[in-house]
């Protein structure tokens, strides 16, 4: 033992998995200005919260609605990504939700 008194978890212990992303969001107007095609557009958001007890399920609710209040199912979308630290959440989201492995994360 090292004597250092740390815990790790899915939080603190990226490893060789850290990554990096970047996002440019516009409107569509100076897309076209710019002479850009864009890869996909934001048709709807929406967030819930729960129970701490029922955090591996909680994105479930925020992402029923996002697809209710676009007038989407999971049938109509091309990809899924389910951004979080804890494999758990994913693996909920995708089972609960009944999405594809060819569309998902």
């Amino acid at each position: 033992s090292s004597g250092i008194n740390a815990e790790y978890g899915g939080a603190n212990s990226s490893k060789i998995s850290d990554g990096a992303a970047a996002c440019v969001l516009m409107d569509s107007e100076t897309a076209v200005k710019l002479g850009l095609t864009p890869l996909a557009r934001i048709v709807s958001m929406a967030d819930s919260a729960g129970p701490p007890i029922k955090f591996p399920i909680a994105p479930v609710r925020a992402m029923e609605l996002a697809m209710e209040y676009a007038g989407i199912t999971v049938a109509d979308l091309a990809r899924v990504e389910v951004n979080e630290a804890f494999a758990v959440v994913a693996l909920a989201c995708q089972q609960l939700l009944s999405i594809p492995d060819e569309i998902y994360n």
